[in-house]
């Protein structure tokens, strides 16, 4: 099998697609959630947003694309059926552009606040009844949901009834990302159905791309090496791009409009995201080509 960003034919989406998402996505919230103090009212993230709506749609267009592969690629390889899962999957789709194109302030607010709350409660219905549907497999998957849904219901209350900032926002959104890295990537959760490997590679693989892509695969060099030149060039854009995005504030644009503080701070936020993703990429692909070198 050629390594090709493609999905299977029962629908599941690429591993590595949406691994790289997943891990930028998660970055990003938490670096943007630190914009400000995250236990003070000003760092809610649409109060972020209203400052730097630029950086918001960014969160959210990362965000809700993270939840919504992984949760696809979860539903998909388990062979879950859940009908209420399912609708809150698809239906969390139309749920996110209201709350960044909505604004927080006047008539609008009460607009914003119920699509935000309908943007939270969609994915968390589908990530909870994934593991509700399962809860016949192993008493870890109805645990997990229990959890998962107290961890939602306390946040919602704190935040709304008590005190209002970023962290209990975010607190629930940080959970699910870490949550869909768990059950999608790695064997804790037993009884788990896996029919899509994360990246596969051809058997003229050696141990030179190995080590290529363990050291300089955030360049693509393991790509280039065995001759994926699309894929070494994405990937070595994605660096370029991550890195330019991070030293704006000390050349060009920045330089120029004096990038300080809040500003600055989400234009590195932003930068070191797109480099996680893409150091998630290159150990992807390490790992492997380490497990195709052990199997020839």
């Amino acid at each position: 099998m050629s390594k090709k960003e493609v999905q299977d034919k029962s629908g599941v989406p690429n591993a590595t697609l949406c691994l790289v998402i997943l891990v930028s996505a998660l970055i990003y919230s938490v670096l943007y959630g630190f914009t400000r103090h995250p236990l003070s009212r000003e760092s809610t993230l649409s109060w972020i947003g209203y400052d730097y709506p630029t950086s918001l749609i960014l969160w959210c267009l990362l965000t809700s694309t993270a939840y919504f592969l992984n949760l696809l690629r979860l539903y998909r390889c388990s062979g879950c059926k859940g009908k209420v899962g399912l609708f809150a999957l698809y239906a969390s789709v139309f749920a996110a552009p209201p709350v960044v194109f909505i604004n927080d302030w006047g008539w609008e607010q009460t607009a914003h606040l119920v699509a935000t709350a309908v943007f939270v409660l969609l994915n968390s219905i589908a990530l909870i009844g994934y593991f509700v549907y399962h809860r016949k497999r192993h008493w870890i998957y109805l645990v997990t949901a229990v959890i998962l849904a107290a961890v939602m219901i306390v946040c919602v209350v704190v935040h709304a009834a008590f005190f209002k900032n970023g962290l209990t926002e975010l607190i629930p959104i940080w959970t699910g990302l870490i949550l869909l890295y768990i059950v999608n990537f790695t064997n804790l959760y037993p009884a788990q159905m896996k029919n899509t490997p994360l990246q596969p590679f051809e058997k003229n693989s050696d141990k030179t791309s190995f080590y290529l892509a363990l050291f300089l695969g955030v360049f693509g060099a393991h790509d280039f090496y065995l001759k994926y030149y699309s894929s070494g060039l994405a990937h070595f854009l994605m660096t370029y791009i991550g890195v330019m995005v991070c030293i704006c504030r000390f050349i060009g644009i920045g330089n120029i409009n004096d990038i300080q503080g809040e500003r600055a701070w989400l234009f590195i936020t932003c930068g070191v995201a797109i480099l996680g993703g893409s150091l998630a990429w290159a150990f992807i692909d390490a790992f492997s080509l380490r497990k195709s070198n052990m199997n020839r």
